[in-house]
């Protein structure tokens, strides 16, 4: 995130995403050392830990000057009520159609009945919207802790990902 301030001041800060501790050099190769396509890309073993919630609270508390939940707030509304999909939102969606329809749980929310959704549609996010709900009320720790948290590394270990609870923790 770049942030210039009041004063024509700038800086930025790094909240990208860091590698489990479980990661190693060779994670991605096979045991002839080759790299294996598609494993650092596609899977769970190509998520890393998720840093944009600290990074974002962290920018908030330093940088900002309002309130989490008023800054929250109309995201939760967008995922809850959902938003009526534009041009370069159906661009973007088309991008991925094949990978939603290879993956249930994320085509039953970027998918239309498992088609493409069309311009004026809507998409609606409730998991969304819950996972927002929680970090408005507890920060990070709504994200990171708890049953968000818990659901992370419920689905990294269901997918044969390496992401646990001590990732998240740090």
């Amino acid at each position: 995130m770049i942030v210039q301030l009041a004063d024509g001041r700038k800086t930025f800060l790094d909240f990208r995403e860091k590698a489990p501790l479980a990661a190693t050099a060779n994670m991605y190769l096979d045991k002839d050392g080759n790299v294996v396509k598609g494993l650092s890309t596609n899977g769970h073993l190509a998520v890393g830990v998720p840093g944009s919630v600290s990074g974002m609270e962290y920018a908030r508390e330093k940088y900002g000057t309002m309130k989490r939940a008023d800054l929250i707030a109309p995201s939760i509304q967008l995922a809850d009520k959902g938003f009526a999909l534009e041009q370069g939102d159906i661009d973007m969606l088309l991008t991925s159609t094949a990978d939603f329809q290879k993956d249930p749980v994320s085509g039953a929310i970027f998918l239309n009945k498992g088609q493409s959704f069309a311009v004026g549609q809507k998409l609606v996010q409730k998991d969304l919207a819950k996972t927002l709900r929680a970090v408005s009320a507890k920060g990070p720790d709504g994200f990171y802790k708890g049953w968000v948290g818990q659901a992370i590394v419920a689905s990294s270990q269901t997918g044969k990902g390496i992401i646990t609870q001590a990732d998240l923790d740090q």
